[in-house]
């Protein structure tokens, strides 16, 4: 293994002839132009590892020759024009990353057949199409990582057959329609970013399942209705970020069960009645934001337990009263009351 060194110029041709090699990782390094055609060569290769260079080329389509294959990393390069169809034949494959580059066309449809996929990454790309049915299949994937693309349509539904995700990153994107229902079903999901896209309609109660979940992110969408009550049962949250949509109604009481939080981004919303004392119980905040509402009242108290905050905004509301003395930690309160 080369990786983390200081090798530039290209990857030279002759390495096709190592044809007994098992792992070549040259990551991190400052090798530049193209992968060589004769990396196809290498049918023993069970890892192979470029990422973090400045690699400038298309993907070569004979790696799809390479079926002995589990991890490829081809993240963070120069890469460009389209997914070969050609990676469906890499049966054994389970780590795929080709994040942060400049990859073009939609996902090949002929992936059914890798079921061993426990991660995937595209992210900060120019994917386009609709995220593909066949993803479906992928049984043993834990990791999907498909943000900052420019995919569109709906949210496949048979995406959550994968039910041993913990991760979903499908933000910056162009998603339509609604959160499906069926997303209950991933019960270890522990991060779900669907933030920045079009979704609308209201955040399902089948949300309520997802225990495990530490981080929400639904920010930047057209989401309405209310907050679902069962968001207050989902002890593990850390952060929980709906800003920027058009949710109504009450901040729900229960959210003070959410002791582990220490981000709740709620701004931009159209949340009216008063700001919950209970609140004030989220010992571990760091950032509460409720800008950009029709709250009114005064600002309880108990807010004045929340020591660790950075930063606390309310400007844009409808609030009345004094501040409360009880907030006599360093904050800038003032010019977020109006």
């Amino acid at each position: 293994m080369l990786h983390e060194n200081e090798i530039s110029g290209g990857i030279p041709r002759h390495i096709g002839n190592m044809s007994s090699l098992l792992t070549l990782n040259l990551s991190v390094n400052h090798l530049v132009v193209q992968i060589p055609f004769e990396i196809g060569y290498l049918t023993h290769l069970v890892t192979l590892d470029f990422s973090y260079n400045n690699l400038s080329c298309s993907i070569p389509s004979n790696i799809g020759d390479l079926t002995k294959l589990a991890t490829l990393y081809l993240d963070a390069n120069q890469l460009f024009g389209h997914i070969p169809r050609e990676l469906g034949h890499l049966v054994n494959l389970k780590d795929l990353g080709l994040s942060r580059n400049k990859l073009i066309g939609s996902i090949p449809n002929n992936w059914r057949n890798l079921t061993k996929l426990t991660a995937l990454y595209f992210g900060q790309n120019q994917i386009s199409g609709q995220i593909p049915q066949d993803l479906g299949y992928q049984v043993n994937l834990e990791v999907l990582d498909l943000c900052e693309n420019t995919f569109s349509g709906f949210i496949p539904i048979n995406l959550f057959n994968s039910t041993k995700l913990t991760i979903i990153y499908l933000w910056g994107n162009r998603l339509s329609g609604q959160i499906p229902r069926e997303l209950g079903q991933l019960v270890n999901l522990e991060e779900l970013e669907l933030n920045t896209n079009t979704l609308s309609c209201s955040i399902p109660i089948t949300i309520g399942n997802l225990t495990k979940l530490t981080r929400l992110f639904l920010f930047q969408n057209q989401l309405s209705g209310q907050i679902p009550q069962v968001l207050g049962y989902m002890m593990s949250l850390k952060e929980l970020d709906l800003y920027e949509n058009t949710l109504s109604g009450h901040i729900p009481r229960n959210l003070c069960n959410l002791t582990k939080l220490t981000i709740l981004l709620l701004w931009g919303n159209r949340f009216s009645g008063h700001i919950p004392l209970e609140l004030g119980y989220l010992v571990n905040l760091e950032n509460l934001d409720l800008t950009l509402n029709t709250l009114s009242g005064s600002i309880p108290i108990t807010i004045g337990n929340l020591t660790k905050l950075n930063t606390l905004s309310f400007y844009h509301n409808e609030l009345s009263g004094q501040i409360p003395r009880e907030l006599d930690y360093p904050c800038e309160l003032r010019k977020f009351v109006s």
